[in-house]
């Protein structure tokens, strides 16, 4: 079995449990300047959208927190880190502001990839609507 094969099977898992869509929400690059560069610059994000998905619930932090478990196909954020320059999918992820779901900002605590071969073909994300979990992870 190739890794392109293991790709191909688990976007095709993904599809078949509901391809649900979720937009990994970005900062957008500040244009020089002075007011740039004193921060006085409003911040912008744009969403990037990550299909197929699946996303399930997990139970509660103990501050009570919502939790959930994405997992997302690795071509599409190979591909999304690509297109944002990112020298890896870890380091998009590391530089994402969340995830948004059915309106909602989950704040991502927790990456970690299932590989074939050392090459990653799905990601699992764990995230939260309470940030305090980020810090704990």
């Amino acid at each position: 079995m190739t890794n392109a094969f293991a790709i191909h099977l688990a976007d095709s898992l993904l599809r078949s449990l509901g391809s649900a869509t979720v937009a990994l929400r970005l900062p957008t690059p500040i244009s020089g300047g002075t007011s740039g560069e004193l921060g006085l610059a409003a911040l912008a994000y744009s969403d990037a959208s990550i299909s197929p998905a699946a996303i399930r619930s997990l139970t509660p932090s103990r501050q009570g927190a919502e939790r959930y478990e994405i997992l997302a196909s690795a071509s599409v954020l190979q591909k999304l880190a690509e297109t944002q320059n990112a020298a890896s999918v870890n380091d998009l992820l590391a530089s994402a502001v969340g995830i948004v779901y059915n309106g909602k900002l989950l704040l991502i605590y927790d990456v970690t990839a299932d590989a074939f071969a050392d090459s990653p073909y799905i990601y699992r994300l764990h995230a939260s609507l309470n940030s305090s979990l980020r810090a704990s992870a």
